[in-house]
This record gives structure tokens, C-alpha cells and sequence, in this order.
């Protein structure tokens, strides 16, 4: 896989992870692909604010309906 394709795939596993409700914040999913699934780029993907802002601002969401479903 290319380097530019590795990036973009971290950024679709970052947002889909955002999306479950199970992350507090880009922290956590960042964690998760560095940590866990063992791709130390994504500290250097996910450097952006505005991705940063946005992965939080879906984390939000996705908790706030997961909590509403309990």
C-alpha cells in the first residue's frame, strides 16, 4: 500500500471509529491506531486541526445518541 493510500485509510478507520460512540475524543482514536491496530503514523495523520475538531465533534455526537439508546 502506498503511503499516501495508508493515509487516507487511517483517516476513514478515524472517523468510522468516531462515529461508534465508544471514543471520547480524537485522543482515544488516535490511541486505538497507534496503540492498538499498531500504525504510528496516524499521530502524524491525524496533526490537522480541523480533522482533530471534527473526529471530536463526531465522538460527541456518536455518545450522545448512544447514551440516548439506553
Amino acid at each position: 500500500m502506498k503511503k499516501q493510500e495508508l493515509k487516507n485509510r487511517i483517516i476513514d478507520w478515524a472517523y468510522e471509529y468516531a462515529k461508534t460512540g465508544d471514543y471520547e475524543n480524537y485522543q482515544a482514536i488516535e490511541f486505538q491506531l497507534c496503540y492498538v491496530d499498531g500504525y504510528l503514523i496516524a499521530r502524524t495523520v491525524l496533526d490537522d486541526y480541523f480533522i482533530r475538531d471534527e473526529l471530536n465533534e463526531f465522538c460527541q455526537e456518536a455518545r450522545r445518541k448512544k447514551q440516548e439508546k439506553v
